[in-house]
């Protein structure tokens, strides 16, 4: 199964990924791998990797490894496509490479939120799990991008693959102080931290959809860190330049 690279993208459901729908032109598509894809972590899944990089037809697919910190990686054309950078965002500035080329970037999760951004000019992914989010990893680098004009925030158009839903991730005492609020009978709201944050950063509320109401901990398509899996899913943006 595949489809030419200038084609529409609905938000159709196969055995191994699904297309969320939430932005609004056929040049970018957005999605989230299920286990009949197999494992997409960047030490196991490198197999896996090329044969969804042939499935999306892309040219250039970046895919760093997850460290729960806040460097972002600036991609360029002549990075290679599979690399084992620590970083916890990735940022592609659509001018930077060839006209009518299609590129693709991603994180793997397990149960982290994911967000996907973009403009008329740019997109980006951030990794934003639990000790991301006590860092604001995703407002800072928002923050950091704005402030020095690689973006307007005010355009940034944000999609949240939201992970683990509030009423499964079960966490410590000690992260009722971290996320004031958020944390009630021993449960985190993950995806509404990371919503508030982003919009103290800047980004316009009604800029912010949530790219699927499934619940990676629930859901039997999908690996889950706490569900005991190692495994990993991938969640990605496809631009056609």
């Amino acid at each position: 199964m595949s489809y030419h690279k200038n084609a529409p993208i609905e938000n159709n459901c196969y055995d191994k990924l699904i297309f969320f729908n939430n932005f609004f032109s056929s040049e970018i598509t957005t999605g989230i791998t299920l286990k009949g894809m197999g494992d997409l972590s960047t030490i196991n899944g490198k197999k896996k990797i090329r044969e969804l990089k042939d499935f999306l037809q892309t040219d250039y697919f970046f895919l760093p490894t997850p460290q729960h910190e806040n460097y972002c990686w600036h991609v360029e054309p002549n990075d290679t496509i599979i690399n084992l950078k620590e970083c916890d965002a990735i940022f592609l500035k659509r001018k930077n490479f060839p006209k009518n080329k299609v590129a693709t970037i991603g994180f793997t999760t397990g149960d982290c939120p994911i967000l996907i951004g973009t403009d008329e000019e740019n997109s980006f992914v951030i990794h934003s799990g639990i000790y991301g989010s006590k860092i604001n990893i995703s407002g800072n680098l928002l923050w950091k991008l704005n402030i020095n004009k690689q973006i307007d925030i005010k355009k940034i158009k944000i999609t949240i693959w939201g992970g683990i839903c509030p009423k499964c991730y079960e966490v410590g005492q000690e992260w009722e102080d971290t996320f004031p609020g958020y944390v009630k009978n021993g449960f985190l709201n993950l995806r509404g931290v990371i919503m508030e944050q982003i919009i103290e950063a800047g980004i316009n509320i009604e800029n912010i959809s949530l790219a699927s109401n499934m619940c990676s901990h629930e859901s039997p398509d999908l690996f889950s860190h706490r569900g005991g899996d190692k495994e990993r899913n991938l969640v990605f943006i496809r631009t056609l330049i």
